[in-house]
């Protein structure tokens, strides 16, 4: 719990996450979480940019542009087990962060 803490400082800048960062995070879906073999990311809203996705020691794991996509998804079979987080940024510069489970 203490690292996920560590994380959300460093990318929020504050250990909270406020109305308008739910918000955001409600416009994508990111499943099946758990996931094993892939990952399905659909926006519900607006085009997707890129896709970042960070270990729980906040190393970038993943990265891939998407070319304003609003349904896509990525093959995770090379990822370790563990939790990840999903950065998800749109055409207007907005960013998602969804947590995600490998199996």
């Amino acid at each position: 719990a203490y690292k996920a803490l560590q994380l959300a400082e460093t990318y929020s800048g504050n250990l909270g996450i406020n109305n308008e960062q739910l918000s955001i995070n409600n416009r994508v879906m990111l499943y099946p979480n758990p996931m094993k073999d892939e990952l399905r990311i659909t926006s519900y809203e607006l085009r997707v940019e890129k896709l970042m996705i960070y270990d729980l020691s906040g190393k970038l794991s993943f990265t891939k542009a998407i070319n304003n996509e609003t349904e896509f998804s990525i093959n995770i079979n090379e990822f370790a087990q563990g939790i990840y987080f999903c950065h998800v940024q749109f055409s207007n510069s907005e960013i998602a962060v969804q947590k995600v489970v490998k199996l």
